[in-house]
């Protein structure tokens, strides 16, 4: 299990989303509905979507650029997979803690989420079904960073 701080910082996180002009904005937070969701999903015909950053793998800081490179191959492949990725970023709510760059991917399925996860070395995805709520799934076993 990852330690206690670091899923209490994924919790107090902002997972936000510019969106698309047709449903503006949306803000997610784990465990917390978000009815916006409901338009998105109506939008792109799916009942589910993945919040998912390549970024600093395994929790440990890399620079910008070797962020964004990772970034964009997380991007490039999600939508060779048929997906659209919308940007998005874990904004903290925690002093102390940078925001980070992420995608918000409307249908992809839990599953699909969580091996892209491991493959992009992550601890942990947000990921949303129907009932709208956000939920932290957790991909590691333990971390340091």
């Amino acid at each position: 299990m990852l330690p206690e701080p670091l899923l209490q910082a994924y919790r107090d996180t902002d997972y936000w989303c510019a969106g698309l002009d047709d449903c503006g904005p949306v803000s997610l937070r784990v465990d917390i509905p978000q009815p916006a969701l409901g338009t998105l999903f109506a939008l792109f015909r799916c009942n589910s979507a993945a919040c998912i950053t390549a970024c600093n793998p395994l929790g440990h800081a890399i620079s910008e650029q070797e962020n964004a490179l990772r970034q964009e191959r997380l991007l490039r492949e999600r939508k060779q997979n048929g997906y659209t990725g919308l940007r998005a970023e874990g904004r903290p709510l925690r002093p102390g803690w940078t925001a980070e760059a992420s995608f918000l991917i409307p249908g992809m399925p839990l599953e699909e989420a969580c091996q892209t996860g491991h493959r992009y070395q992550q601890n942990a995805i947000v990921w949303v079904g129907e009932d709208l709520t956000p939920r932290l799934h957790v991909l590691r076993d333990g971390a340091t960073g």
